[in-house]
Order: structure tokens, then sequence, then C-alpha cells
């Protein structure tokens, strides 16, 4: 009886063949598909804004003053000082009818600073001290009853600060006038940021304080 001699590699699958195993998906251990790793070009959710409370607008503002008084060689995008005399003037006299309505209400350590030609938000600001949250709000009240007294148009485009009673801003455009308690004046130190500006003089000027 003849045999057959079986080939060599007889009946193993061939590469390729469908004998071969096909990936059967099996799940991870804990029964769940692994998850696809999610594209690239997705891009994050954006974060929620934070609100901004009066804190933070003050911060704001101050870190705005201590930015430009200590960078004042960058070009002002205003116009040229010559070109605005008239302007100026003009933002000169309010900041004067500021600075006596203040004086009326008795604030302190008064002072104008010429920055006409060195920031491009304002050309005057005025600071001044009051003895405790109800005399800066006192002052700020005051400032804006008077002006609004003697020129209806006269009005703060901005206030800041007003709830707190430690710093108040009111923005008249030309002017920005700061109201502070004595330690917050101390802490944010514009006084001395703006000690190489012109000072306007202002008449009858009360004490300052020890």
């Amino acid at each position: 009886m003849a045999t057959t001699k079986k080939k060599d590699g007889a009946g193993r699958p061939k590469i390729g063949s469908s004998h071969a195993k096909k990936p059967t998906g099996r799940k991870s251990p804990g029964g769940a598909k692994k998850a696809a790793r999610p594209a690239a070009s997705a891009a994050p959710k954006a974060a929620a804004k934070p609100k901004r409370g009066p804190a933070q607008k003050l911060s704001r503002i101050a870190a705005r003053s201590t930015a430009t008084a200590t960078a004042t060689q960058r070009p002002s995008r205003r116009a040229p000082v010559e070109v605005r005399t008239e302007a100026a003037e003009e933002s000169k006299a309010l900041a004067l009818m500021i600075a006596k309505a203040a004086l009326d209400k008795k604030a302190v350590n008064i002072e104008i600073v010429d920055v006409v030609g060195r920031v491009d938000y304002t050309d005057f600001l005025v600071l001044m001290s009051g003895r405790s949250d109800r005399h800066v709000l006192a002052v700020a009240d005051g400032i804006e009853d008077e002006l609004i007294r003697q020129t209806p148009k006269h009005k703060p485009t901005a206030v800041e600060g007003r709830p707190q009673g430690i710093w108040v801003v009111l923005d008249y455009g030309g002017v920005v006038a700061h109201v502070f308690q004595e330690e917050a004046r101390s802490f944010y130190d514009l006084d001395t940021l703006w000690q190489d500006a012109r000072k306007v003089p202002v008449s009858d000027r009360a004490p300052v304080v020890s």
C-alpha cells in the first residue's frame, strides 16, 4: 500500500490566509472599550471670564497709572501739546474747579498734576485725601454736586470705588480726580510716581496731614 508523504509545513496556516486570527476587539478589564483619543485639533473650552469687582477695577487703575508714569518716554497717541493748548486750558480750569470743591469739603493734601502730553487718557490729575471713608465719600459727592451746579455738562464719565470709600476715582475725561484715604494714598503712591511732573498751584491749600 502506497503511502503519501506529507509535505513540510502542511497543515500550518499560511500568512495572510483566512485561517489567521483576526482581532477580537477585547474589552478592557473594566468592561468598557478604551476611549478613542481626542483629535489633536480639538480646542479646549474657554474658561469663564471672572467678573470684575470694585477692588479689581481700582487695581487696574493703579496699574495703568504706574505703567504710564514709569514709561513716559513712549510716544503719546494724543496730538502735540501746542495743538491742544485751548483744550488743555479748559482741562486746567476744570481741575481748579475740582480742587476748590474739594477744599469746601475739607479735603487735605490737594495736588494738581499736569500730565499734558505725557499720557493719552487725561490732561490733569487731582490728588487729595479724606480722613475717613465717610469723609472720602463726602468729598467725592461734593465735587460732583458742585460741578453739576456750575455747569450741567460737567458729569463724570465714570466713577469707581464709591461703595468702599477707600479710593474714589472721578473721571471727567480731561481731568481725573482721585480721592484717597491717607493709608491708600501712601500705598499706591501716585504722588511719587508723578513727582517730576509739573504741579498747578492750588490757592488756599489745606494743611498737610502730619
